[in-house]
């Protein structure tokens, strides 16, 4: 089946009435929220994959040539040989910007099969024209991962620690405390009174007042849990007021003791650079709650957060996600056998 191609790299050359138009309302797929994210990533090239048939978008696929991944690897060796390796080579990598959402927007079938054939291969000379090491495609819901398009080269492989998910069911705060069992109910009240004593103050803003404290609280959770730093918390922090965050901070007396971002796009929210400090672990169950009293506030049909910490999240009504799926292959031959191999 014949499409006619366009490869952009950037939302400008496309224009919001045809990029919203294709993004049909998905959370984290709108104009606005890709130009937050390609000025957040101004270290990485976007490569926008577009699909047209009789003059109409019908598909896309949105690429980053990726030299810095926070790859997910614990030992400190291994993960700067890499880091080495891949600035040299990169990762051509489908994705919706800083989200942990997919890039790839395919219409039904029967189009959807020739469609994702033309944006694979289409996808195969751009990741060869940027010299990428591996092309991949992540945040896929496992039914994605076994269409049978992708066949050979690519290989599927799941991710461990997905994220969490929230759907909102309820017109106000105190409805939704109502839902929880009696035992969260009582942690909830324990974690105020709690927090009362202590002096810790839960407050909103529309900017990011002292990014180097909030850099420093982000930057000790990194290293407590032995996360791989984010090279673009800064970069979100800074350009925060493009994509109408809420900057959330937890404080005793003028002191910054936890903090997060939050952001929405499409009726979804979601929360990241999250900082805490550590002699004050009530903060982050006070965050946690304020995420989900202002999801409720602003009429969001979702929240998202990141994984770990699932029995406490469960009691507080989240789910698993389910889009820890990645296909993936090597941009040439040889790195595709190392990539069977690593599948």
């Amino acid at each position: 089946m014949d499409f006619d191609i366009q490869v952009a790299h950037g939302v400008e050359e496309v224009g919001q009435a045809a990029w919203d138009r294709l993004g049909r309302g998905q959370p984290f797929a709108s104009y606005p929220w890709y130009r937050f994210g390609q000025a957040v990533m101004d270290d990485c090239t976007p490569v926008y994959i577009i699909l047209s048939q009789a003059g109409e978008p019908i598909a896309r696929a949105t690429f980053w040539v990726i030299p810095n991944e926070p790859l997910p690897i614990s030992w400190r060796p291994a993960r700067t040989v890499l880091q080495v390796v891949l600035r040299r080579w990169p990762l051509f990598i489908c994705r919706s910007p800083l989200s942990n959402s997919s890039g790839l927007i395919l219409p039904d079938p029967p189009l959807r099969g020739p469609a994702l054939e033309a944006i694979k291969q289409a996808a195969l000379e751009e990741a060869k024209k940027q010299k990428a090491s591996f092309l991949m495609f992540d945040f896929l819901e496992e039914e994605q991962t076994r269409w049978s398009e992708w066949a050979r080269p690519f290989v599927p492989y799941t991710v461990t620690d997905p994220g969490t998910r929230m759907e909102i069911q309820w017109s106000g705060f105190d409805q939704y405390l109502g839902h929880l069992s009696q035992k969260a109910r009582k942690h909830y009240r324990q974690y105020i009174r709690e927090a009362g004593e202590v002096g810790i103050r839960i407050t909103r803003h529309e900017q990011v007042p002292d990014i180097e404290s909030a850099l420093a609280l982000v930057q000790d959770v990194e290293k407590r849990h032995g996360s791989t730093p984010s090279p673009w918390t800064r970069g979100m922090l800074e350009n925060a007021g493009l994509a109408g965050a809420i900057w959330l901070t937890a404080s005793v007396n003028d002191r910054l003791v936890g903090c997060e971002l939050i952001l929405d796009d499409n009726g979804t929210q979601m929360v990241t650079a999250l900082g805490l400090a550590q002699d004050f672990r009530h903060a982050y169950f006070l965050l946690g709650y304020a995420d989900i009293q202002c999801a409720i506030e602003r009429g969001m049909h979702a929240l998202r957060w990141v994984s770990g910490a699932y029995e406490a999240k469960r009691q507080a009504g989240f789910e698993l996600e389910k889009n820890n799926n990645i296909v993936f292959c090597g941009a040439s031959p040889l790195l595709s056998q190392v990539a069977r191999l690593m599948g």
